[in-house]
């Protein structure tokens, strides 16, 4: 269906080693119904200068200091005119013709969809059909969602998270549209890098003291007890 609009987003700052094979993989695509966003943070590495190279490819572009990758990623969220928003981060690209055959399997305008992404770092496809149980364990990978508008319009990433966010968004995202509306599409969307990226640098103490209540408060009372009971069961394992 061409007729779907997809908004792609890149946040960066200071990505020039990789951000134009990222801009380049999105330039590639066979679907034309795109829209591009770049959210740079006040970059001073020659970021600004790939940009500018590449102004024939994006649509909308920003440089400006912010307070983190999700505060830049909300701006985002303020600008896209899609049906859909897929992020796509400053050191990852998309596959060819990966939006085409992930959007040719899109007929609901208020589902979120998802796809598959390739971990290099740890050699593994990542991640398969989720459910509610193995949401409450792993995070769908942010560069194989594609948000529909009725979410991303009206909703933005927490601050206080400074690297899962994303997963607290995807949890309520999943109580409000329920199971029903993530809907899985074996389609391999993008090469996200594993071995860099700030999430591989970096835990999240504050969302992990968290990580219990979320759950329970957004994929209810039983899928609560089942990650209670696994975390028990993985503490008392012999080793």
């Amino acid at each position: 269906m061409s007729d779907h609009k997809i908004s792609i987003v890149t946040v960066v700052y200071n990505g020039a080693k990789t951000l134009e094979r990222t801009i380049r993989s999105v330039a590639d695509q066979q679907y034309s119904n795109t829209e591009y966003i770049v959210i740079d943070g006040g970059s001073t590495d020659g970021t600004q200068d790939i940009i500018r190279n590449y102004s024939h490819v994006i649509n909308y572009q920003t440089s400006e200091n912010d307070k983190g990758i999700y505060d830049a990623m909300n701006k985002s969220l303020k600008i896209a005119t899609g049906d859909w928003l897929l992020f796509l981060g400053a050191d990852d690209y998309l596959l060819q013709d990966s939006i085409s055959n992930f959007v040719e399997r899109i007929t609901d305008k208020d589902a979120l969809y998802y796809g598959d992404v390739y971990m290099p770092g740890r050699h593994i496809l990542y991640h398969g059909q989720s459910s509610a149980s193995l949401l409450a364990r792993r995070n769908i990978s942010h560069q194989a969602i594609f948000y529909p508008r009725s979410i991303y319009s009206k909703k933005q990433y927490t601050l206080e998270y400074s690297i899962c966010a994303d997963y607290a968004y995807n949890l309520e995202a999943f109580r409000e549209l329920g199971a029903s509306k993530f809907i899985y599409i074996p389609v391999l969307v993008a090469i996200f890098n594993d071995r860099d990226g700030t999430s591989a640098k970096k835990t999240d103490a504050r969302f992990d003291a968290v990580h219990s209540s979320l759950v329970r408060k957004n994929l209810g009372l039983l899928v609560y007890l089942q990650t209670i009971l696994l975390k028990f069961s993985r503490f008392f394992k012999p080793k």
